[in-house]
C-alpha cells in the first residue's frame, strides 16, 4: 500500500505547511510593490537619460 502512505504523507505535509501557503500570495504581491519600485528606482537613479532635449 505505498499509494495509502504517499497521500498520508502528502496530506501530512500539506496541513504541516498550509499557514505559509495560505500567506505566500501575500506575501508576492507585496514584494512586488516593495521590490520592484526600489529595482527600478535604482535604475533611474543610476543611469544616464534625458526626458526632454537640453540640459542645465
Amino acid at each position: 500500500m505505498p499509494e495509502a502512505a504517499d497521500r498520508r504523507s502528502w496530506a501530512e505535509w500539506l496541513d504541516g505547511h498550509s499557514g505559509r501557503i495560505m500567506v505566500l500570495p501575500a506575501v508576492i504581491v507585496l514584494l512586488c510593490f516593495a521590490i520592484f519600485p526600489l529595482i527600478i528606482s535604482a535604475y533611474l537613479a543610476l543611469s544616464r537619460f534625458a526626458l526632454a532635449p537640453g540640459g542645465f
